[in-house]
């Protein structure tokens, strides 16, 4: 198991981002103005620095929320 926690990817995801708000969890992505293209680039760079893969463009437009694409990338380890 990673030993990177949610909490942790999850302020990863809004500082990576420079978001304004801070979102929970089950907050959706596509609500989210700074997840556009570039911002699904940050955080694929995002998930290979912290998770040590690198996700699919497809994968990160099937994921809802931060909760779904943490649990996405925990499973991949």
């Amino acid at each position: 198991m990673s030993k990177i926690s949610i909490e942790q990817f999850s302020n990863r995801f809004h500082l990576d981002l420079e978001t304004t708000d801070k979102f929970d969890y089950d907050y959706l992505l596509n609500d989210i103005d700074e997840f556009d293209s570039m911002g699904k680039i940050t955080i694929g760079l995002l998930i290979e620095e912290l998770f040590g893969f690198e996700i699919e463009y497809e994968e990160l437009n099937e994921e809802h929320t931060i909760k779904s694409l943490y649990n996405l990338c925990i499973n991949k380890l």
